[in-house]
């Protein structure tokens, strides 16, 4: 018998090789890797929108807690308080989806009231005047002083 015959019992090399790339394909395309498959059609599709639905819903959840904060800052409030009472911007919110800052500035003022806070201090701007200052307006001022002196004019 000559050497390129083979008998019953032995492989070839070409055999040995089909058999070691049939070991080194990669695994499905549809297994994430825990021996699970991945969900495929709706169960997936709806996983993906729930997950998208909830990024949404944080952002949006993040947007009115920095409405909130501005609102409550700019009335002299510490947001945690509101947010003690129950005041929600998402409670303020119309059909279109605008927020209405009326009815926030409403309900903020009513957690106020009912927590026993005072209003933010408004600036007087009668605060430094007199009288004698109001009726004396004649009197020379240092820029119509040194716009005289400018203009050669001398009193």
């Amino acid at each position: 018998m000559s050497e390129t015959t083979t008998t019953a019992g032995e492989v070839t090399a070409a055999e040995i090789a089909d058999d070691e790339v049939d070991e080194t394909t990669p695994p499905n395309p549809s297994d994430d890797g825990d021996g699970e498959p991945k969900k495929t059609g709706v169960r997936q599709k709806l996983a993906d929108i729930e997950g998208e639905r909830d990024a949404l819903q944080a952002r949006l959840d993040g947007f009115y807690d920095s409405v909130l904060t501005r609102e409550a800052e700019a009335i002299g409030l510490k947001p945690a308080l509101l947010k003690a009472v129950g005041v929600s911007v998402a409670d303020h919110v119309g059909e279109g989806g605008a927020i209405d800052y009326a009815s926030l500035a409403a309900a903020m003022d009513g957690a106020r009231a009912e927590l026993g806070l005072p209003r933010k201090p408004q600036p007087n701007p009668l605060a430094g005047k007199t009288r004698s200052s109001e009726e004396s307006d004649n009197r020379p001022t240092w820029g119509s002083t040194f716009a005289e002196h400018a203009s050669g004019q001398r009193g």
